[in-house]
C-alpha cells in the first residue's frame, strides 16, 4: 500500500528468518518507502551501479 508504484507485493513464500518473501513487478525507483514503512525493519532498499553497455 506505501508503494507509489505499486510494485511490490507478498509472494506467500518465507525466508529463514520468518519473513515474508516480497516480490517486484515492474521497475523500482528506490524511494524505499517500503523501508521506512515495514514494522520489522526487513525490507532494505540498495542502488547498484548502472552498466553502461559497449556497442
Amino acid at each position: 500500500a506505501v508503494c507509489p508504484a505499486h510494485i511490490i507485493r507478498p509472494s506467500g513464500r518465507f525466508n529463514r528468518q520468518g519473513y515474508e518473501v516480497m516480490e517486484t513487478e515492474g521497475r523500482c525507483t528506490g524511494c524505499a518507502s517500503c523501508a521506512l514503512m515495514c514494522p520489522d525493519v526487513a525490507i532494505r532498499v540498495f542502488k547498484s551501479k548502472k552498466t553502461e553497455k559497449t556497442a
